[in-house]
């Protein structure tokens, strides 16, 4: 499968890994948030 599309295969995970990146910011930020609140 991979060998058929590395290009695609590469732009996806790249594109997955920005999102993963971003969302995880999101997290972290929501739960610093979160935990000074209850703080």
């Amino acid at each position: 499968m991979d060998e058929n599309n590395p290009v695609v295969d590469e732009s996806l995970m790249s594109t997955a890994e920005k999102e993963i990146g971003c969302l995880m910011e999101n997290l972290n930020v929501s739960a610093t948030t979160v935990t000074t609140s209850t703080s």
